[in-house]
């Protein structure tokens, strides 16, 4: 299965992980961004972070929530907004 998007043309997967339920996929990329990409319909959901340095992320094996790190390390726990697509 191939993701395509303008981001996917621009930066590197250093890391891919699903979501304890496999509707998304978080992928770590070298523009200081974690990715949440929808596998449905495999679009970018969420670009999460400003990190300064290639972003390696995982999801939580049993719990809604992930993580991604460069020189940092970030928690992420699902949105409830309304302007974006929860997660």
């Amino acid at each position: 299965m191939f993701y395509t998007s303008p981001i996917a043309t621009r930066a590197a997967c250093h890391t891919a992980s699903f979501s304890p339920d496999e509707q998304y996929l978080v992928s770590g990329s070298n523009l200081g961004k974690a990715f949440v990409w929808n596998v449905s319909t495999r679009k970018v959901v969420k670009e999460l972070g400003s990190h300064r340095d290639r972003v390696l992320a995982m999801w939580h094996p049993t719990h809604a929530m992930l993580a991604s790190a460069a020189h940092d390390l970030v928690f992420w726990l699902p949105s409830s907004g309304d302007d974006d697509e929860e997660m």
